[in-house]
């Protein structure tokens, strides 16, 4: 198979509330910002374009100085909380379209908020929509907890949404019970057209890529960045792949 071109769009921006300058923090020295740079850019392939859209001139900075290109400012009303990820991908497009004469096969969606994806995580995810000939893939790891113990509670508190789902799985023998995954928000890769087309990353052709828990971990609270120092700092993750 021909080698895709694939464009990487890093993005962040400026107004995190649950971590204040979330995607600037350092892990190991590093912003988050920069874990996502340092994936794409060191990701073997030989045509590709790795761009932050971000309206923070410190994450811009820092995407810089790691590698990225910052070539517009994200508009104000793609930075707010309610700004759709989606729509802050076809902006970027848009702008490479109208902007850069290479046309890409392939584009990545980096959120800093999962900082562990590594380039060896991006290049078996464009491997695996090749082999698949998926439309797209998202990265996902294993569920600890089956959703047949996930459920709401009535409005009384009363557990009978729980007891009906684990009365279901009562008839199930323990061996057709399939493995469930999560979304783990490392990456999200589309064919150009596709996404363009869609709007999405999420379709009945998407392929989930599976990562171990200790890569997979999604900083959106003060804990989990506290969490993500720890699992880097006593070696549950192979920092290697972040050396430049």
């Amino acid at each position: 198979m021909a080698e895709p071109a694939v464009l990487f769009i890093v993005t962040g921006r400026g107004g995190s509330k649950g971590v204040p300058k979330k995607n600037i923090k350092k892990i190991n020295g590093i912003p988050l910002v920069g874990y996502k740079v340092i994936s794409a850019l060191k990701t073997n392939i030989k045509t590709k374009r790795i761009i932050c859209s971000t309206d923070d001139s410190e994450i811009a900075d820092a995407a810089k100085r790691y590698g990225a290109e910052v070539p517009f400012i994200r508009p104000s009303e793609l930075a707010t909380d309610t700004a759709s990820s989606f729509d802050v991908v076809l902006h970027a497009m848009t702008w490479i379209k109208e902007n850069d004469p290479e046309k890409y096969d392939i584009v990545f969606l980096l959120e800093p908020s999962s900082p562990f994806g590594t380039s060896l995580d991006f290049q078996n995810a464009i491997e695996l929509l090749q082999e698949k000939n998926a439309d797209s893939v998202v990265s996902v790891s294993s569920a600890e907890v089956s959703s047949f113990f996930i459920a709401p509670l009535e409005d009384s508190g009363k557990m009978t949404n729980h007891h009906n789902k684990v009365k279901e799985m009562m008839k199930l023998r323990r061996q057709d019970m399939a493995q469930e995954y999560y979304m783990n928000g490392c990456l999200y890769m589309a064919k150009w057209d596709y996404f363009e087309k869609q709007k999405k990353f999420l379709g009945p052709n998407t392929c989930g890529y599976v990562m171990p828990k200790e890569y997979s971990i999604e900083i959106d609270e003060l804990r989990d960045f506290h969490y993500a120092q720890f699992i880097a700092e006593n070696g549950y993750i192979d920092l290697k792949h972040w050396e430049l």
